[in-house]
């Protein structure tokens, strides 16, 4: 997995993953943050990518209301 995925550049930068969940306003996030969007990869994309850095980058993420997704889709 390592050779087919790579960290973006603006994650190295600052050192974090941003878990990108959908219809969590995620790509406003990524945007204001990061200058651009970072893909809806789940966790374990990054833990195989680069185990070390998945350990030593802060990760974060933003979530929902499930009532109010729900009823959004």
């Amino acid at each position: 997995m390592t050779g087919s995925f790579h960290y973006r550049p603006c994650l190295d930068e600052h050192r974090c993953v941003f878990l990108h969940v959908p219809k969590c306003a995620g790509s406003s996030v990524a945007h204001a943050l990061f200058g651009g969007g970072v893909g809806h990869l789940p966790a374990t994309y990054y833990q195989l990518a680069d185990p070390d850095k998945y350990r030593r980058y802060y990760k974060f993420t933003f979530v929902r209301n499930p009532w109010d997704r729900l009823y959004s889709a």
